[in-house]
């Protein structure tokens, strides 16, 4: 099964011109690997806690619960260009999630769409 990754591409999480970039990262990165993969930008990963997030699916790699999003994906905040690159590199590739710009729960964040 080839991996997911989706990208918020809610205005509230990427500033509205985030996500496009990520995913152009992201599909670069998966072709110069030669792995397979969909890159998908969603309307909302229902994080809303310093975005760009980022949700990676079916690779493995061992996480914390708490870095799980809602979706049951791995969950990255705070993705950048750079952070895209190592989260294909260490985590699709490498099966190494990449521990600091895993998801931290913040309860007093806002959530929305």
């Amino acid at each position: 099964m080839p991996a997911v990754i989706l990208i918020c591409g809610s205005v509230q999480c990427s500033g509205g011109a985030g996500a496009e970039p990520l995913a152009q990262v992201a599909r670069e990165r998966l072709r110069q690997h030669g792995v397979r993969g969909e890159v998908h930008v969603v309307k909302c990963l229902d994080l809303c806690q310093h975005g760009p997030h980022v949700s990676v699916h079916h690779v493995p790699g061992n996480v914390p619960e708490s870095a799980r999003a809602p979706d049951g994906g791995v969950a990255y905040d705070l993705v950048t260009p750079d952070g895209m690159a190592r989260i294909i590199d260490e985590h699709v590739v490498g099966a190494r999630p990449v521990t600091g710009l895993l998801h931290v729960d913040r309860p007093d964040a806002r959530r929305g769409r």
